[in-house]
């Protein structure tokens, strides 16, 4: 397993924000991305099609999985592309 830092912008965040990472290689899978609180507790999570090695941008609108704005806290970002994970923490802002 290989792991790696996200690049968060804004953060802290008050609305949508950016989860960038690159990929070094890639082995023809689709990244998963989930927002989760600090207890491990998955907020959101989405799916992103990936077509090979470099730059990835995904927008989070801000929302939970009931489609609700997230309330203001710390959380974590895990960003699951096959064998590769990309982790990073956030704090969420009220608006």
């Amino acid at each position: 397993i290989e792991t790696g830092q996200l690049n968060l912008s804004p953060n802290p965040v008050r609305d949508q924000m950016n989860i960038a990472f690159e990929l070094n290689s890639w082995r023809g899978a689709e990244a998963i991305i989930e927002i989760l609180d600090l207890q491990g507790k998955r907020i959101w999570v989405d799916k992103m099609n990936i077509h090979g090695p470099g730059a990835y941008v995904y927008e989070w609108k801000g929302w939970d999985l009931s489609h609700q704005r997230v309330s203001e806290g710390m959380y974590m970002v895990r960003v699951v592309v096959g064998d590769q994970v990309f982790t990073g923490q956030f704090i969420k802002l009220s608006e």
